[in-house]
């Protein structure tokens, strides 16, 4: 009798929780933003929602025509900056920007930082395509399951964007959010508005060619994160081209970490919460959960690879610590994501069960 041996062998991340987060103030119209910190980035966690006009405002250098700076907010067709303030698109999405908008000039830029302020506020900036990268990296070594891949004009990291995007919004596929990013699905506009719901783009400093700029973009239909040029978006099988004039959001980055110290515009939260669920991989179900580094009350969440919720647990901690055994024997074999939820933050694991 011949004996047949499989080895599985799986790389599982290990989470541990350093997260800051907090609001500062753009001192040009007052708005407050969050900001949240991820690897050694800050990004913000809102969208960008200055909005200095309505339509397009020409550039002139040297007295000729250079370029065109266009504002869009999504669903608005009027001229009024204050009444597309007033929209609840607006307040939900902020304000959508073509890429000379997007860096207020013409002049592209991948390094890293860009240097280019752009629209946005003092102390922040327009990231490079190498900026999102690093983001990406940071994420792609926490969770450990990313696989870079290449498609029609553009590549795409599998499974980043369940982590980047927002909790609800979407029209299918919702995020879990992990790490504060917090993606919305505010949708574009060139001569119209299009995709609410179901997509959310955003601007690069960096070019991708002449006539297209590079962005990265999340899509209801999966939870990939992609990147490249999106000149050819296709919904409902309706092709759209779109260069840089097409508008799409913005996350500005800081320029440096003083906004960590700036007592007047920040708040920072730190922690050291550590998470541990064994064994893992699971091959009858049963697993532990072992939670330090915190106290008080909290609730674990089980989904499945789909992003449907399986069951939920809540908790109590003393004294800094807390363990519970979980019975997992009914589950289907495959790869579960728990998120736990702990006061102010939020964490993700993955669990295979074989």
């Amino acid at each position: 009798m011949r004996l047949t041996f499989f080895i599985l062998v799986v790389f599982i991340p290990s989470f541990v929780i350093s997260q800051t987060t907090g609001t500062f103030i753009d001192n040009r119209d007052s708005t407050e933003y969050k900001w949240v910190k991820i690897g050694d980035q800050i990004w913000m966690a809102e969208n960008l929602a200055y909005l200095p006009g309505i339509g397009g405002i020409p550039v002139y250098i040297n007295q000729s025509f250079a370029y065109m700076k266009t504002y869009f907010v999504y669903n608005y067709q009027g001229t009024s900056v204050e009444e597309a303030k007033s929209t609840d698109y607006f307040t939900k999405y902020g304000a959508l920007y073509d890429w000379f908008a997007a860096i207020d000039g013409y002049q592209a830029s991948n390094s890293d930082p860009s240097g280019i302020q752009g629209a946005c506020p003092d102390g922040w900036h327009i990231p490079s395509r190498a900026e999102w990268q690093k983001l990406t990296d940071f994420i792609c070594n926490d969770i450990g399951i990313c696989e870079i891949r290449t498609g029609f004009s553009n590549k795409y990291y599998t499974e980043i964007g369940r982590y980047l995007k927002s909790e609800t919004g979407w029209e299918i596929n919702n995020g879990l959010n992990s790490y504060g990013f917090n993606a919305l699905p505010s949708g574009w506009s060139a001569n119209s508005t299009k995709s609410e719901g179901n997509l959310g783009l955003y601007w690069t400093a960096s070019e991708y060619n002449r006539d297209y700029a590079t962005a990265y973009w999340l899509d209801s239909n999966d939870q990939h994160l992609r990147v490249g040029n999106p000149y050819l978006l296709v919904r409902n099988s309706n092709s759209d081209v779109i260069g840089k004039w097409g508008g799409f959001s913005i996350r500005c980055v800081c320029d440096d970490n003083s906004l960590l110290t700036n007592n007047n515009q920040s708040k920072s939260i730190k922690d050291n919460l550590k998470i541990n669920i064994y064994p893992n991989p699971s091959n009858d179900g049963r697993i532990f959960i072992e939670i330090s580094n915190f106290e008080g009350t909290g609730n674990f969440t089980v989904f499945n690879l789909h992003g449907i919720e399986i069951n939920s647990w809540e908790f109590y901690a003393e004294n800094g610590s807390f363990k519970k055994e979980i019975n997992l024997a009914n589950f289907a074999k495959g790869i579960y994501y728990f998120r736990f939820s702990l006061g102010e933050k939020s964490l993700n694991k993955t669990i295979i069960l074989y």
